[in-house]
C-alpha cells in the first residue's frame, strides 16, 4: 500500500491530556464536545463535534443566517444522512467550506471541510464528524472536553463549552418531547 499511512506511522507527538486539562469543567460530567470554531470566517458557536458519525453536516439555517451564503452556493448532490434522532433524511447538497480550529495564534490551523447541507431542525449549527476531525488530525478527549491538533508552530487546541453543551442538551430533550407529544397526540 505505497502512499498511504497507518497509524503507527503518524506523529501525534506532544498530544496529552491530564488531569490539569480538566480545569474550568465540572466533574463528572455526560456532556458532550461542543465548540466553536471560524467556518467560511464566520465564527460558528453550536458545533457538536462526535468520532461516532462520518460525515460533517451543515444545517441549512446556519449556511444562511451565520454564514451569510445561500441555496445558490450548493452543490445539488443529494445523500442520505442521519437526522436528530436517528431518522434518515435527504441533503440539499454539499458544500467545501475553509475551518479554522484554535483562537491561540499561531496555535490554529485552517483546513478544508466537506459539509453535507441539510434542511432540518436542529439544536446544532453543525455536525463535526469524524472526517472533520480526520482532515483535522485531531486528538478528542470528551473527559477534558477538548480536542487538540498539530499545527506548525505546536499543539493547538479548541476547549469544548460545557454551558452551551448542556442547553443544546436540553433543548433537544424539549425537541424530543414536543416530537413525542406531536406523534401521540393523532393516536388519542
Amino acid at each position: 500500500m505505497s502512499g498511504s499511512k497507518h497509524f503507527s506511522e503518524i506523529d501525534f507527538d506532544g498530544i496529552t491530556f491530564s488531569d490539569e486539562d480538566s480545569k474550568g469543567v465540572e466533574l463528572p460530567h455526560n456532556d458532550a464536545l461542543v465548540v466553536s470554531m471560524m467556518v467560511a470566517n464566520a465564527k460558528v458557536d453550536k458545533i457538536f463535534v462526535t468520532s461516532g458519525f462520518g460525515p460533517c453536516l451543515l444545517y441549512l439555517s446556519t449556511l444562511e443566517k451565520v454564514l451569510g451564503l445561500s441555496r445558490n452556493d450548493i452543490l445539488p448532490i443529494k445523500q442520505t444522512a442521519m437526522g436528530n434522532y436517528g431518522e434518515k433524511t435527504e441533503s440539499i447538497g454539499t458544500i467545501t467550506l475553509p475551518v479554522t480550529a484554535g483562537d491561540r495564534p499561531p496555535r490554529v490551523r485552517t483546513f478544508m471541510v466537506d459539509f453535507m447541507v441539510v434542511d432540518c431542525p436542529s439544536v446544532y449549527d453543525v455536525i463535526f464528524g469524524y472526517r472533520g476531525l480526520k482532515a483535522l488530525e485531531a486528538i478528542v478527549s470528551t473527559c477534558h472536553l477538548l480536542l487538540r491538533f498539530q499545527t506548525d508552530t505546536g499543539v493547538g487546541e479548541v476547549r469544548g463549552d460545557q454551558k452551551k453543551a448542556r442547553e443544546c442538551e436540553k433543548a433537544l430533550q424539549e425537541l424530543a418531547e414536543r416530537k413525542a407529544s406531536q406523534g401521540t397526540a393523532g393516536t388519542k
